[in-house]
Protein backbone atom coordinates (compact mmCIF):
# COMPACT_ATOMS: atom_id res chain seq x y z
CA UNK A 1 0.00 0.00 0.00
CA UNK A 2 1.73 3.35 -1.20
CA UNK A 3 0.79 6.83 0.09
CA UNK A 4 0.74 9.10 2.96
CA UNK A 5 -1.12 7.94 5.94
CA UNK A 6 -4.01 10.27 5.00
CA UNK A 7 -4.04 8.25 1.34
CA UNK A 8 -4.11 5.00 3.52
CA UNK A 9 -6.45 6.20 5.30
CA UNK A 10 -8.77 7.58 2.71
CA UNK A 11 -8.48 3.53 1.10
CA UNK A 12 -9.62 2.41 4.35
CA UNK A 13 -12.52 4.23 4.35
CA UNK A 14 -13.21 3.31 0.43
CA UNK A 15 -13.41 -0.22 1.48
CA UNK A 16 -10.21 -1.09 -0.33
CA UNK A 17 -8.54 -2.86 2.72
CA UNK A 18 -10.30 -4.58 5.56
CA UNK A 19 -7.02 -3.24 7.96
CA UNK A 20 -4.03 -1.51 8.15
CA UNK A 21 -0.61 -1.54 10.12
CA UNK A 22 0.47 1.82 10.95
CA UNK A 23 3.13 3.17 13.48
CA UNK A 24 1.35 4.03 16.51
CA UNK A 25 3.89 6.95 16.62
CA UNK A 26 2.61 8.15 12.95
CA UNK A 27 -0.96 8.41 14.27
CA UNK A 28 0.22 10.31 17.57
CA UNK A 29 2.67 12.97 15.22
CA UNK A 30 -0.43 13.44 13.20
CA UNK A 31 -2.93 13.45 16.22
CA UNK A 32 -4.94 10.71 15.25
CA UNK A 33 -4.88 8.61 18.26
CA UNK A 34 -8.99 9.04 18.17
CA UNK A 35 -9.44 6.77 15.30
CA UNK A 36 -10.47 3.51 15.99
CA UNK A 37 -7.15 1.37 16.83
CA UNK A 38 -5.35 -1.69 18.75
CA UNK A 39 -1.98 -1.57 19.68
CA UNK A 40 0.40 -4.56 18.74
CA UNK A 41 1.82 -6.61 21.78
CA UNK A 42 5.57 -6.80 19.75
CA UNK A 43 5.85 -10.17 21.99
CA UNK A 44 2.78 -11.82 19.84
CA UNK A 45 3.08 -9.45 16.34
CA UNK A 46 7.18 -9.49 16.71
CA UNK A 47 8.53 -6.90 14.72
CA UNK A 48 11.66 -7.73 12.07
CA UNK A 49 15.01 -6.29 14.29
CA UNK A 50 15.71 -2.74 14.76
CA UNK A 51 12.30 -1.95 12.98
CA UNK A 52 11.46 1.59 14.35
CA UNK A 53 14.73 2.59 15.39
CA UNK A 54 16.62 5.48 13.70
CA UNK A 55 20.33 5.83 13.09
CA UNK A 56 22.21 8.49 11.97
CA UNK A 57 26.00 7.89 10.13
CA UNK A 58 28.16 10.76 10.09
CA UNK A 59 32.10 11.03 8.53
CA UNK A 60 34.33 11.06 11.31
CA UNK A 61 35.46 14.94 11.01
CA UNK A 62 32.14 15.87 10.87
CA UNK A 63 31.33 18.94 13.02
CA UNK A 64 27.84 17.57 14.93
CA UNK A 65 29.73 14.30 15.80
CA UNK A 66 29.44 15.65 19.35
CA UNK A 67 25.56 16.52 18.85
CA UNK A 68 24.75 13.40 17.16
CA UNK A 69 26.75 11.68 20.30
CA UNK A 70 24.25 13.42 22.33
CA UNK A 71 20.92 12.23 20.98
CA UNK A 72 22.01 8.19 21.21
CA UNK A 73 19.94 6.07 23.35
CA UNK A 74 22.19 3.45 25.32
CA UNK A 75 19.50 1.16 26.03
CA UNK A 76 17.75 1.29 21.83
CA UNK A 77 21.45 0.60 20.91
CA UNK A 78 21.83 -2.12 23.43
CA UNK A 79 18.53 -3.85 22.49
CA UNK A 80 19.75 -3.30 18.70
CA UNK A 81 23.04 -4.68 19.13
CA UNK A 82 21.42 -7.95 20.71
CA UNK A 83 18.45 -8.26 18.16
CA UNK A 84 21.03 -7.77 15.56
CA UNK A 85 23.42 -10.46 17.40
CA UNK A 86 20.68 -13.14 17.84
CA UNK A 87 19.57 -12.70 14.07
CA UNK A 88 23.21 -13.09 12.51
CA UNK A 89 23.66 -16.53 14.94
CA UNK A 90 20.42 -17.91 13.08
CA UNK A 91 22.25 -16.77 9.65
CA UNK A 92 19.67 -14.52 9.34
CA UNK A 93 19.37 -12.56 6.06
CA UNK A 94 16.30 -11.61 3.84
CA UNK A 95 15.62 -15.30 2.98
CA UNK A 96 14.78 -15.55 6.72
CA UNK A 97 11.59 -14.21 7.85
CA UNK A 98 12.51 -13.74 11.44
CA UNK A 99 11.65 -11.04 13.89
CA UNK A 100 12.87 -10.00 17.09
CA UNK A 101 12.16 -7.32 20.02
CA UNK A 102 14.25 -6.47 23.13
CA UNK A 103 13.07 -4.52 26.01
CA UNK A 104 14.59 -3.23 28.80
CA UNK A 105 12.70 -3.34 32.35
CA UNK A 106 14.61 -2.51 35.04
CA UNK A 107 17.75 -4.53 35.52
CA UNK A 108 16.62 -7.37 32.51
CA UNK A 109 16.20 -8.02 29.25
CA UNK A 110 12.67 -9.09 27.84
CA UNK A 111 13.32 -11.20 24.30
CA UNK A 112 10.73 -11.91 22.46
CA UNK A 113 11.98 -14.08 19.11
CA UNK A 114 9.80 -15.82 16.48
CA UNK A 115 10.93 -17.32 12.39
CA UNK A 116 8.17 -17.93 10.20
CA UNK A 117 7.86 -20.20 7.56
CA UNK A 118 5.43 -19.95 4.39
CA UNK A 119 3.88 -23.23 5.41
CA UNK A 120 2.73 -21.60 8.56
CA UNK A 121 5.00 -23.76 11.08
CA UNK A 122 6.68 -20.97 13.65
CA UNK A 123 9.48 -21.17 16.27
CA UNK A 124 9.20 -18.84 18.75
CA UNK A 125 11.12 -18.15 21.80
CA UNK A 126 10.21 -15.42 24.81
CA UNK A 127 13.34 -14.77 27.32
CA UNK A 128 14.13 -12.66 30.36
CA UNK A 129 17.89 -12.35 31.61
CA UNK A 130 19.69 -9.68 33.86
CA UNK A 131 21.22 -7.25 31.89
CA UNK A 132 24.22 -7.49 32.81
CA UNK A 133 24.37 -11.39 31.24
CA UNK A 134 26.82 -11.54 28.14
CA UNK A 135 25.74 -11.10 24.73
CA UNK A 136 26.58 -14.26 23.56
CA UNK A 137 25.47 -16.24 26.46
CA UNK A 138 21.62 -14.30 25.87
CA UNK A 139 21.57 -15.16 22.10
CA UNK A 140 22.76 -18.62 22.80
CA UNK A 141 19.79 -18.80 25.02
CA UNK A 142 16.95 -17.49 22.65
CA UNK A 143 18.71 -19.65 19.94
CA UNK A 144 18.40 -22.65 22.19
CA UNK A 145 14.79 -21.88 23.15
CA UNK A 146 14.01 -21.40 19.48
CA UNK A 147 15.71 -24.70 18.57
CA UNK A 148 13.49 -26.15 20.96
CA UNK A 149 10.49 -24.85 19.60
CA UNK A 150 10.90 -26.19 16.18
CA UNK A 151 13.41 -23.83 14.52
CA UNK A 152 14.99 -26.70 12.64
CA UNK A 153 11.65 -28.00 10.54
CA UNK A 154 11.50 -23.48 9.63
CA UNK A 155 14.53 -23.35 8.53
CA UNK A 156 14.06 -27.12 6.55
CA UNK A 157 10.76 -25.44 4.97
CA UNK A 158 12.84 -22.75 3.86
CA UNK A 159 15.66 -24.67 2.23
CA UNK A 160 18.00 -22.92 5.08
CA UNK A 161 20.52 -24.30 6.35
CA UNK A 162 20.31 -25.39 10.19
CA UNK A 163 21.90 -23.77 13.08
CA UNK A 164 24.79 -25.44 14.84
CA UNK A 165 24.41 -26.24 18.94
CA UNK A 166 27.46 -24.38 19.17
CA UNK A 167 26.37 -21.21 17.66
CA UNK A 168 28.65 -19.11 16.22
CA UNK A 169 28.32 -15.66 18.16
CA UNK A 170 28.34 -12.20 17.01
CA UNK A 171 31.21 -9.95 17.19
CA UNK A 172 30.19 -9.14 20.65
CA UNK A 173 31.20 -5.42 22.31
CA UNK A 174 30.08 -6.85 26.26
Amino acid sequence: LRGNVDTRLKYLQQGRFDALLLAQAALSRLQLENLPHQVLDPTWYVPSCAQGTIAVQSRLDCQFNTALHNLNCAATWQAVRLERAIIKALGGSCALPFGCHVRREQDEYVIAAVALAPTGTQARASVRMASSTATTTIVAEVVRRLQDDGLETVLCALGLPLVSPNVPMADSEE
